[in-house]
């Protein structure tokens, strides 16, 4: 009955024993959890925060985007507008080069005339 007790004894030992080490890796493990459970949740956190800026950015940026498309068309058209403008000015000043030119050679026959008609009524004389 000894022997059988001090088996007995020693199992018991031996299994507290274990019972130790295993308390002590799951406390440990637990610990490990613990931390790296706080560790993502603030990464969590902090990538929902900036998830929340740049969503505002984009939010800026699309206001700003719809601006600019809207200066950009105006202005594309104001340029059509004075495309247009320097067109009709050419046109114009194409129309006035042209009866200038022939204002002016008229006024040169006119003029060459004379001249003639000058020497002929000095020679004449």
């Amino acid at each position: 009955i000894q022997k059988v007790l001090h088996v007995l004894n020693k199992l018991r030992d031996q299994v507290v024993q274990e019972g130790a080490e295993e308390e002590e890796q799951f406390d440990k493990h637990a610990k490990f959890c613990a931390t790296t459970d706080n560790e993502k949740v603030y990464q969590i956190g902090k990538t929902e925060k900036k998830i929340a800026g740049l969503a505002a950015d984009i939010e800026v940026l699309e206001t700003k985007v719809s601006d600019l498309t809207t200066t950009l068309e105006e202005t594309d058209a104001e340029i059509a507008n004075l495309n247009n403008s320097i067109n009709k000015t050419k046109f114009d000043r194409t129309a006035e080069v042209a009866r200038y030119d022939a204002a002016a050679d008229e006024m040169n026959t006119a003029v060459s005339a004379l001249d003639r008609a000058i020497e002929t009524m000095t020679r004449s004389e």
